[in-house]
């Protein structure tokens, strides 16, 4: 009667194992799109116009957080990101920057490095959103693709 019990046993492990693990493997790294996992990935995704459609600035004085729009700002702001790794920032039509741009690869996302001004973001990819954050401040950019 024991051999039975631990012949079951066994079974049951395997068939756990064989069901379970596609399930948990499906799982990681939801928080990127399944084109976007090397960092050579990153940079053919990113590559192309990015537009503002909003901000979360975190409010040190009154504890809180603004939210900033462009209707609310009254400002149009955009990103182009070449694929010779330059970046141009663009407001209100207007050319305010133009800098190199490099990638680096974390755990769930990527950083952005500008190495003329010493700026280092952290960029997250959902679906069609881009957003820029700096945890330092705990504020984000989100921009959608033009």
């Amino acid at each position: 009667m024991k051999k039975v019990v631990v012949f079951k046993s066994r079974w049951m492990v395997l068939v756990v194992i064989v069901f379970l693990l596609p399930i948990l493997g499906g799982c990681q790294d939801d928080d990127l799109p399944d084109q976007v996992r090397t960092l050579e990935d990153a940079y053919a995704f990113i590559t192309g116009e990015w537009q503002w459609t909003r901000s979360l600035l975190v409010n040190r004085r009154e504890g809180g957080t603004l939210i900033q729009t462009p209707e609310s700002e009254g400002l149009t702001k955009g990103i182009a990101f070449g694929r010779d790794r330059t970046m141009t920032i663009i407001e209100n039509d207007i050319v305010v920057q133009n800098s190199k741009y490099y990638l680096e690869a974390y755990d769930n996302s990527f950083g952005l490095w500008l190495p003329e001004t010493g700026d280092r973001l952290v960029v997250s990819f959902r679906a069609d959103t881009l957003i820029l954050s700096n945890p330092a401040f705990g504020d984000a950019n989100n921009y959608i693709r033009k």
